[in-house]
């Protein structure tokens, strides 16, 4: 590893910190404080090394309970269940079958119950239940080490790192080649049997550990003949265009997070937006109020829209309420759609300066729910954000974001409206076959004058899927319009398991982060945004820290910063024919779809690596000083032995 390449403690600082090098190997990885290994830990069966779970609990911390959480469908014999609780994770081993469950939850076991339950290498012997070493490294990522004679336990805590580099070794990060290859071919199934085109991106400790591109960035597409547009269709195999590592993909409501979130997090880092603010106390949203709702097209008390009475209380909806998506506005008005939106309906294809009539529409939109009562995801919720983040910054959203992030991180492929900046399409994942049409099942109505509103009919390539950001928001928007590449998304996944740092700048302060990844009450999947604290997409594998977002094109990003891995996963799951109007895509009935089959494969590549390092002491290395960090260190090589 490059000696002159920075870490530093998040949390603060530790009693100790070890780096292990294997040879002229550095192990990317960082551990703490050591715990010394008694005779009655560790046991060599069968020429392996085994460590007590009862030993190992005790001695990290971890309360242990046999018999006190269910595993469904698996063991009826309560003896038969451990229980370990690490952090906030609980993990259930079946010791009898020799299973194994990370949080598990019922629903998502009967979902999928392959991907809840993983089998492991266990025994009980003693009264105690032993895991091998490797298992141990692959489930806690606690490393065996001796010094001397003395059998030394290390757990791997969180580090940041100044760059996200690439690694040319994914053993060295944790993970198995072999598996993950088959993690490979099990995307590249799915897309000869139809799946239209994704880029995977799978980080750890500061570097890339596996990128994969398969599929098609254009595989269907309109055709224009003598000024009428035919129906999309597929391509020739000659005409599509393949994902590289370079395509754009756009990345819907993802943009809420690593647009508006971002831009939150500096603005609350520096004092200048206060999220208890109520919405109708900024310029020009005084009519945030109930006074100026209007009940109209699909949105009456008691018509298609499903509002079922005239709830009050607007003007106490605050910034952190949009955030908990607990404002009660309806989710989703469809401003473009005439027939829908009724006397809110608004088109602004050309004008992106002009948020004045988008503002009006906002403020006269109907309450579905009182407000602060139910839990609703909202795309207006983050149209709000985003256009009360221009009024603070006075610049459009965009032109704050490459400012202020993505030019000084370097995403040089990262951005609203990627047409403007001459960006070629093919460089541009397709989304929609036939515009916003559903393949000729939706339209957005007429005008007074009887000619119909104005819909998309052409492939979508280069302009967001998203009807309230295109039509109604010109292409830039707090909850929609963001294009960008894996490996842009790696170094912003990064610079969120830095918490704030990155290449020694600080973009927002730790504890900001940690607010708005505080879970919105005990059982919430929400932190301010963030998708968090047992998310569903989050299974298979992750923590309950684990932190992210998922988008309606096809795409999720996630960090878990418990067990230092990052996941990208983006497709162009929309750029297929639509079986079931108006929303099911071909395409979205494959696993690839569903996300967490990727995840929990991503996790079951772990490597399970038991070796025993011997080492002299532990090995740290701090600089003097630092200009950004007390806690900033780098590692000066020395060379251990290994065995």
């Amino acid at each position: 590893m490059d000696s002159g390449r920075w870490r530093w403690l998040v949390r603060g600082d530790a009693d100790q910190v070890w780096i292990m090098r294997d040879g002229d190997h550095e192990d990317p990885a960082t551990y703490r404080t050591a715990l010394p290994v008694p005779s009655e830990g560790v046991r060599v069966m069968s020429g392996r090394c085994w460590i007590s779970v009862d030993w190992l609990a005790r001695a990290a911390g971890w309360p242990l309970s046999r018999g006190a959480v269910p595993f469904d469908g698996l063991s009826s014999v309560p003896s038969d269940l451990l229980t370990v609780r690490r952090g906030g994770d609980v993990e259930t081993f079946d010791t009898r079958r020799n299973l194994h469950a990370r949080n598990f939850e019922e629903k998502f076991f009967h979902d999928e119950p392959n991907l809840m339950i993983q089998p492991v290498d266990g025994i009980v012997v003693g009264g105690q239940y032993w895991l091998t070493a490797g298992v141990v490294r692959r489930l806690w990522d606690v490393r065996l080490v001796r010094v001397g004679r003395q059998l030394i336990a290390l757990e791997r805590m969180h580090v940041g790192f100044d760059v996200l580099g690439t690694s040319r070794d994914v053993g060295a990060l944790g993970f198995d080649q072999s598996k993950l290859a088959r993690v490979g071919s099990w995307i590249d199934d799915q897309v000869k049997a139809g799946f239209s085109g994704t880029s995977v991106l799978v980080c750890r400790h500061g570097q890339i550990a596996w990128r994969h591109h398969a599929g098609q960035a254009l595989k269907y597409s309109t055709e224009v003949i003598d000024h009428t547009v035919h129906k999309a269709r597929l391509l020739p195999p000659a005409k599509q265009v393949p994902v590289t590592a370079t395509t754009r993909f756009d990345i819907a409501s993802n943009t809420k997070m690593y647009a508006v979130n971002l831009a939150l997090q500096m603005l609350v880092g520096q004092g200048r937006i206060d999220l208890s603010r109520q919405v109708c106390t900024f310029p020009g949203w005084e009519a945030f109020r109930d006074e100026s709702t209007v009940y109209t097209g699909s949105w009456t008390v008691g018509g298609p829209g499903g509002i079922k009475s005239p709830f009050t209380g607007k003007k106490t909806i605050r910034l952190v309420d949009l955030m908990h998506h607990r404002g009660g506005l309806v989710p989703d008005p469809q401003y473009p759609n005439a027939t829908v939106a009724g006397e809110l309906y608004l088109q602004n294809l050309d004008d992106i300066s002009n948020r004045t009539d988008v503002i009006d529409r906002i403020c006269r939109t109907p309450l579905m729910y009182a407000p602060h009562t139910e839990r609703a995801y909202s795309d207006v919720d983050y149209m709000i954000l985003g256009l009360i983040v221009e009024q603070v910054v006075g610049k459009r959203l965009d032109e704050y974001l490459q400012e202020g992030v993505y030019r000084r991180l370097g995403l040089e492929r990262t951005g609203f409206r990627p047409l403007d900046i001459r960006t070629p399409p093919d460089l541009i994942a397709a989304t929609e076959l036939n515009g916003n049409t559903r393949d000729g099942n939706v339209g957005f109505g007429t005008r007074p004058d009887g000619s119909p509103v104005f819909i998309r009919t052409q492939t979508i390539r280069g302009q967001v899927q998203d009807e309230k950001a295109f039509y109604t928001m010109s292409g830039v928007s707090g909850h929609a319009g963001l294009f960008s590449t894996a490996d842009d998304l790696g170094m912003l996944l990064q610079l969120m398991s830095n918490e704030g740092m990155y290449q020694g700048r600080e973009y927002f302060p730790a504890d900001v982060q940690r607010r708005f990844l505080t879970p919105d009450g005990d059982s919430a999947t929400y932190g301010l945004g963030w998708r968090t604290n047992g998310y569903y997409y989050f299974h298979g594998g992750p923590s309950k820290a684990a932190f992210g977002h998922t988008g309606w094109t096809g795409t999720i990003t996630m960090v878990d910063p418990i067990r230092d891995i990052q996941i990208v996963l983006l497709t162009n799951m929309r750029h297929s024919p639509v079986v079931e109007p108006p929303n099911e895509f071909a395409a979205g009935a494959f696993p690839l779809a569903h996300y967490v089959g990727l995840i929990s494969r991503v996790y079951s590549a772990l490597a399970e690596d038991g070796r025993v390092t011997d080492v002299d002491a532990p090995l740290l290395e701090r600089a003097a000083s630092s200009p950004t960090s007390s806690h900033r260190f780098r590692v000066v090589p020395r060379r251990r032995s290994s065995r």
